[in-house]
């Protein structure tokens, strides 16, 4: 089973969406629903933001990712093997080999208990 990893397809949930944002839309909607009615919100700085939003137990729960986050869990939202996701996330990367693998660990290990992925599609 381990040589057929870099071909195996991970099904993600339905109701998982990722988003690409130039604003820092979580943490806004944070402030806001955190903050009295009447309060007015100062809006932040723009920058790129990345969000994985899911939905568990009726609840909509939203995840702030990093650029290389994002870019595995695009690559495997859209069909492609985890042995090209992994490729991508070395592209936009920092090439610590090591590093990587430590993060990749820790997001499939997160991204499981969020219950991001239904199945495990063998080559």
């Amino acid at each position: 089973m381990p040589n057929e990893w870099p071909s195996v397809r991970l099904q993600t949930v339905p109701c998982l969406r990722l988003l690409a944002l130039q604003f820092p839309l979580n943490e806004y909607y944070s402030a806001a629903r955190q903050s009295p009615a009447e309060s007015a919100i100062p809006l932040p700085s723009p920058g790129d933001s990345y969000i994985a939003v899911s939905r568990r137990a009726y609840i909509v729960r939203r995840h702030d990712l990093t650029h290389t986050q994002y870019v595995v869990l695009d690559a495997l939202h859209r069909g492609q093997t985890l042995g090209d996701a992994v490729t991508l996330a070395a592209l936009s990367e920092d090439p610590d080999d090591e590093a990587l693998s430590s993060h990749l660990q820790e997001w499939f290990r997160e991204w499981t208990q969020h219950q991001f992925f239904e199945a495990v599609l063998l080559p």
